[in-house]
């Protein structure tokens, strides 16, 4: 994979909504990849349609981690989710358009000593997440999936 970098803000394609901007969002000759297993029959749906909508977890998208160039083109995000109901990381994440569209999905589990450092509500270190969207520009909001992926929560919106 051959990376290069671009600077971020409006004049460049990116901005960064309510978050902290990074110097520059790298760039891949990589495709897009695919949504998980799980998700494939969510993408396209209406998120609103497809689940109950909670409102119990927290959450943020920190950053666009990468845009991907290649054959079949997106952006990836990566950012933490903690599902209020059953007091554990966010596992099933999605994203959508700004019609609650369905565009992406990915996997939490990462990393994120930070989250229980600044918000003692949230103990577990592990509730990074990183997701995935074919959309170039836009808003997109997470959310995170709870009670056996029957309920969504919406974790933030970002606009890029």
């Amino acid at each position: 994979m051959r990376i290069r970098t671009i600077f971020v803000g409006a004049a460049f394609g990116f901005i960064v909504s309510g978050c902290e901007q990074p110097a520059s969002v790298p760039l891949s000759n990589d495709s897009l990849p695919p949504p998980p297993a799980w998700s494939a029959s969510m993408i396209g749906k209406p998120i609103r349609e497809r689940f109950t909508v909670g409102e119990t977890c927290n959450g943020y998208i920190d950053v666009a981690r990468v845009r991907y160039e290649g054959a079949r083109p997106g952006v990836g995000f990566e950012g933490w989710g903690w599902d209020g109901v059953a007091k554990k990381r966010g596992e099933h994440i999605l994203l959508t358009d700004e019609a609650g569209r369905i565009v992406g999905a990915g996997e939490g589990g990462r990393p994120r000593p930070d989250v229980p450092q600044n918000m003692p509500a949230v103990p577990a270190p592990d509730t990074g997440w990183s997701a995935a969207s074919p959309l170039l520009k836009g808003k997109i909001q997470a959310w995170v999936l709870q009670d056996g992926d029957k309920t969504a929560c919406r974790l933030a919106a970002f606009e890029f």
